[in-house]
């Protein structure tokens, strides 16, 4: 019985190590992302949480409150076009802009940097994920997930951060989550709040 309970023990120190190692790493590689992004020692994340919102025809359109002022950020929608074209699109409100490329907003991976040094915004609506009757696409989010860039201002101040959206072939989308940096013209990473989320303090 003894060394029943000295082997079960063990597996449980194990699997304490692992999770401690886990949370080591992280913090270790986020505080390098601190380091390499904000010279500011008190800039912080803020993230919504997990929010896993459906955008399609029949819950068309969702805002987007980045930082719960009550005033909306981002609208995602979804649209057809004489039954031809199915499209989700999205657009920038209240002065915020979203980054993009060729008439589709960019699809962000977790390592991207977005910070002033990004020149091409828009507050225009344009693509996420579209696709047509006869099989073309339009958008970088089509069957796939990615980061929306957005930049928006909180009284004077210029904040920046993004959404993750996870899109279709066209007919919807999904709103998995947001954060943003609440030191103002501080850049902002995706791979940063993830691990700060998956690995609090």
């Amino acid at each position: 019985m003894k060394a029943k309970n000295r082997k079960t023990g063990s597996k449980v120190k194990n699997a304490q190590s692992g999770r401690l190692d886990k949370k080591l790493l992280a913090y270790s590689v986020a505080a390098g992302a601190v380091l390499t992004l904000t010279p500011q020692a008190q800039a912080a994340i803020v993230y919504s949480g997990l929010k896993n919102w459906t955008v399609d025809s029949g819950n068309t359109p969702v805002l987007v409150d980045l930082n719960g002022d009550a005033n909306d950020d981002v609208r995602i929608y979804y649209t057809t076009s004489a039954g031809s074209w199915h499209s989700l699109k999205a657009f920038g409100t209240n002065g915020a802009s979203l980054l993009y490329t060729n008439s589709s907003f960019k699809k962000l991976i977790s390592g991207s940097i977005i910070s002033s040094l990004k020149t091409v915004w828009t507050t225009s609506d344009y693509y996420l994920n579209a696709t047509s009757t006869g099989a073309a696409t339009i958008g970088y989010f089509i069957n796939s997930t990615g980061f929306i860039g957005v930049k928006f201002t909180i009284g004077a101040n210029t904040h920046y951060g993004w959404i993750r959206y996870s899109g279709t072939n066209g007919t919807s989308g999904t709103i998995i989550d947001w954060a943003y940096e609440d030191t103002p013209d501080a850049p902002m990473q995706p791979a940063l709040a993830y691990l700060l989320h998956q690995y609090p303090p």
